[in-house]
């Protein structure tokens, strides 16, 4: 005879895969999902790929100068003139892979749609902007269409794929997503508090977590990459002073080199870039914060329809404003990191023609140039 299962014990489904949940807005956030986990994914092998590129160009440069220092030193010479013909190489190559499969536009272009679809999210929730006169069934339509029409921002060679790592299923990866919602269940209508409280004040003070940190790291890091450049002409000069041995100038080579790597780490993570655009939105919430402190006051938002086009107003000018930071956001990245995507490319075509003139000398130790 077989036992009853305890029902008790028996986890209830949560409310996004329940009938009474808005299918709607269950593929709202679903996609919104989605679009989040290809973004951070695709962040993460963009940062990697870059860094590794910034580590290997500063290894070439600084070994091939090592080289030039122990040529007396026969055993160290080979080994380190061995490598200054190998890293260029596996420079190049990294710089090939980094161009074809990790585009910064990927990233870039998978976070902002991730945004835009986050902020129809809020706006059909609260029935504002183009959903404020439209009836349920096409609100339901429209943001669908909202979420179409964002998602095709992102061409094919844009595109992203999250890795399938097998671990958890589809269903567990949205669960857990969902659990970064913390209080909100992503699926309540929200009034005007509820908005200020998890849209607004939430991401101001995102905003200024962010700006502090990133203004901080920007101060620090700049301050060393000049340091470093500083010292390497000090040191240059010491050469020259006390009159050592002429290659030891290329110190300055080196610190350089360093001076540039910390410069393009720095880059990579766009630190210094964007805590300008993020302080400038903050700054824009505010008053929205502090005009419907003081309007909770007014006696005349005790009329539900007075109350209503009052948190319309503010809902439709946060959206803008939030709007308008990832538009910046997104020109300021994508300009900051393909420049300094030109830098590094150069700088590894430089190693590859420096490589290919030391592999030339080596064939041909007489220079005598060959007739035809």
């Amino acid at each position: 005879m077989s036992e009853n299962p305890d029902v008790t014990n028996v986890k209830p489904a949560p409310h996004y895969r329940s009938g009474k949940a808005d299918p709607a807005l269950v593929r709202a956030w679903e996609m919104l999902f989605e679009y989040d986990e290809q973004a951070v994914e695709a962040q993460d092998n963009f940062r990697l790929s870059r860094k590794r590129l910034v580590i290997v160009t500063f290894m070439s440069t600084t070994i091939a100068v090592l080289a030039s220092w122990v040529a007396d030193i026969q055993w160290l010479y080979l080994i380190l003139g061995t490598l200054s013909f190998v890293l260029p190489v596996l420079a190049s190559v990294t710089a090939n892979i980094a161009q074809k499969f990790e585009r910064i536009s990927a990233w870039l272009k998978h976070r902002l749609v991730a945004e835009r679809i986050r902020s129809e999210i809020y706006l059909y929730r609260m029935e504002a902007g183009a959903y404020a006169t439209v009836e349920k069934e096409e609100r339901d339509n429209l943001l669908n269409t909202r979420i179409n029409e964002a998602g095709e921002f992102i061409r094919t060679d844009d595109f992203h794929a999250a890795s399938e790592n097998g671990k958890i299923s589809r269903e567990e990866r949205i669960d857990k997503m969902y659990e970064t919602l913390g209080e909100d269940d992503g699926h309540k209508k929200l009034n005007i508090e509820n908005y200020i409280s998890i849209r607004v004040r939430g991401q101001k003070e995102w905003y200024d977590k962010r700006v502090s940190k990133n203004y901080q790291s920007m101060r620090r890091r700049t301050t060393i990459a000049i340091y470093v450049q500083a010292l390497g002409a000090i040191l240059g000069a010491l050469v020259l002073f006390l009159n050592l041995d002429g290659r030891f100038m290329t110190i300055t080579t080196i610190t350089n080199a360093l001076s540039f790597a910390i410069t393009s780490w720095t880059n990579v993570e766009l630190i210094g870039q964007i805590y300008g655009i993020f302080s400038y939105a903050s700054r824009q919430l505010s008053p929205y914060l502090l005009e419907w402190d003081i309007s909770k006051g007014d006696s005349k938002l005790k009329a539900a329809e007075t109350k209503k086009q009052k948190a319309l107003e503010i809902v439709d000018k946060v959206e803008g404003i939030l709007t308008f930071e990832r538009e910046e956001w997104y020109s300021i990245a994508l300009q900051t990191l393909s420049s300094n995507d030109d830098s590094l490319f150069q700088e590894v075509e430089r190693l590859q023609k420096q490589r290919q003139s030391k592999q030339n000398d080596n064939a041909n130790p007489n220079g005598i140039t060959p007739t035809q």
